[in-house]
């Protein structure tokens, strides 16, 4: 059996989170994880190292790939930081120049044979959904086998890079098994969200289904398809009592994308939830026009949820039109009321500088944040991802390092950066200024010294940021 190194290369707090840094998330890659758990399955020897996650440097990831001596290297990035996984795979590649590196991830799924002209230092990329794709990949190179047989790849074919067969999407999630948080150092306690985003320590995260079967023009469905499908409620509970019996976590992230697709997988889940007592406090992400059944959200609010997080990205209608969004002002308005009625949080995510952005459209989107019973807000900048409908295959810097939410992207028929950043702030400074809004921010500091240690760290930054800039 082969001997499997995964990591992702390194991203600093600072690039990610900016002045914020000290209150943003260190969450664990939960692709490598579920990888891990997959190899570790078919007998091989499995390590990893998170770089993003545990904070580590491109030569302390070397150190741990040194250390393991491993067959094959496995490497997840995102676009932001595929430049940073090309130098640690060059870095590695100058070491052990017979060892087999394979990159997988979002960018390399909407981009594969560019990532690999780009990139030399690369052997094959995975192709979306990796579990499969890659654990046979690991299994042909074992057994010598060519790796034109095994589906889902881009590999370098005499000079050219080639793709093999498309490989189709796992139907069975529950055949899946758990992710692999056993191979993380620290865990759960050396892992957090971000600030305010949980209640109680330790906490995890984890997606329960994969596939979204929105439209949206700035979402990359590439690799996981847009075909939604769902772990079972007995997965989910299943998943929830060993992270608590077994790694005492206290607290669930549910970041699927479509969480409430399927209520009565949910009603389920509550119920069991219930029946084992386990006292998990959990959040949720959804779209607001799933949000129908009151009675839904008070079975969610007794089994532990204290949250719902919605993709609300703006209130002008056109905007919202252009960018398939499939929902309304109305339909938002009703979510988040229906959701704070129950006793739970409410959060939105916006979105600004999206194709038919305005000046007016924006003061329109900030007026509607501040009307909403809001506990929380994101705003971020539109970003055009290879994979999504807005990518015009035009890339802002040589290493796509730029290519962030937090960064503008201005679009030729919309605001300039400037005017993005500026509605940015006014945008943060009307939300966390409301009447009230500091003091339950504080409120909840104080109940939470960790929390409020954080907060603290970067209260300058937030200062500067939400009051004094212009």
């Amino acid at each position: 059996m082969a001997r499997i190194f995964l990591a992702t290369p390194p991203h600093p707090a600072k690039e990610r989170y900016g002045p914020l840094a000290a209150a943003g998330a260190n969450l664990p890659s939960l692709g490598i994880l579920s990888l891990a758990a997959v190899c570790e399955a078919a007998g091989h020897r499995v390590s990893l190292a998170d770089a993003v996650a545990e904070g580590l440097s491109e030569e302390e990831v070397i150190a741990r790939v040194a250390a393991f001596s491993p067959d094959v290297l496995g490497l997840s990035a995102t676009t932001p930081v595929i430049s940073r996984a090309g130098s640690l795979a060059g870095a590695v590649r100058k070491r052990f120049p017979g060892l087999f590196i394979v990159l997988g991830g979002p960018h390399a799924t909407a981009l594969p044979e560019g990532t690999l002209s780009a990139f030399p230092a690369f052997d094959a990329v995975v192709i979306g959904e990796g579990e499969a794709a890659f654990s046979e990949l690991v299994s042909a190179l074992s057994a010598k086998r060519p790796l034109s047989g095994v589906s889902g790849l881009a590999l370098r074919a005499n000079g050219a890079v080639t793709r093999t067969a498309c490989r189709t999407m796992i139907s069975d999630l529950d055949s899946l098994p758990f992710p692999a948080w056993h191979l993380l150092p620290g865990f759960p306690r050396a892992f957090r969200p971000a600030v305010f985003n949980y209640r109680k320590s330790p906490s995890a995260h984890c997606v329960t289904s994969r596939g979204c079967a929105g439209a949206c023009t700035f979402c990359d469905r590439s690799v996981f398809g847009r075909t939604p499908r769902f772990h079972s409620a007995f997965y989910m509970a299943e998943l929830s009592e060993m992270l608590v019996r077994r790694h005492g976590v206290r607290e669930l992230v549910f970041e699927d994308d479509q969480f409430l697709a399927d209520p009565e997988r949910i009603e389920t889940f509550c119920r069991i939830l219930l029946d084992r007592r386990l006292n998990l406090d959990w959040s949720a992400a959804a779209r607001a026009g799933s949000v129908r059944d009151a009675a839904l959200l008070d079975l969610m609010k007794k089994a532990g949820c204290w949250r719902l997080s919605f993709g609300l990205e703006s209130a002008d209608e056109e905007v919202l039109t252009r960018a398939c969004k499939g929902t309304s002002p109305d339909m938002m308005r009703r979510a988040v009321t229906l959701t704070r009625r129950t006793g739970m949080e409410a959060k939105g995510f916006f979105i600004l500088g999206l194709p038919g952005e305005t000046e007016e459209s924006m003061a329109r989107t900030i007026s509607f944040a501040k009307s909403l019973p809001l506990c929380d807000c994101a705003v971020f900048f539109a970003t055009p991802f290879p994979g999504t409908a807005i990518y015009d295959g035009k890339c802002p810097s040589p290493d796509f390092s730029s290519m962030n939410l937090l960064t503008p992207h201005p679009f030729s028929d919309g605001p300039d950066l400037e005017a993005l950043v500026a509605a940015q702030r006014r945008f943060a400074r009307a939300f966390y200024l409301r009447r009230g809004s500091m003091g339950r921010y504080l409120g909840r500091a104080i109940k939470s010294p960790k929390s409020l240690l954080r907060l603290l760290k970067a209260g300058a930054g937030f200062f500067k940021f939400t009051i004094t800039a212009r």
